[in-house]
């Protein structure tokens, strides 16, 4: 079954600098989720739609935005 989170991360082309420009696609995901976003990822892990791995990648990308994000506020 397709994965909508990474079919949204997946459609930006690399820039230049070797980055990919995520914002667009991640808030059309966003705006767009419907429901509790904690009791979905636990469904995806529990049903084997998700792997660990693929969990795993998903969290350490939100903690490396939520990190970055921190920084504009400071």
């Amino acid at each position: 079954m397709p994965n909508p989170f990474r079919e949204a991360m997946s459609g930006n082309q690399a820039q230049p600098s070797g980055g990919r420009n995520l914002a667009p696609n991640l808030l059309q995901y966003i705006q767009g989720f419907k429901g509790n976003p904690i009791e979905a990822v636990q469904g995806k892990l529990q049903s084997g739609e998700w792997t660990q791995e693929q969990y795993s990648e998903v969290r350490k990308a939100a903690e490396q935005i939520a990190q970055r994000m921190m920084r504009l506020f400071r």
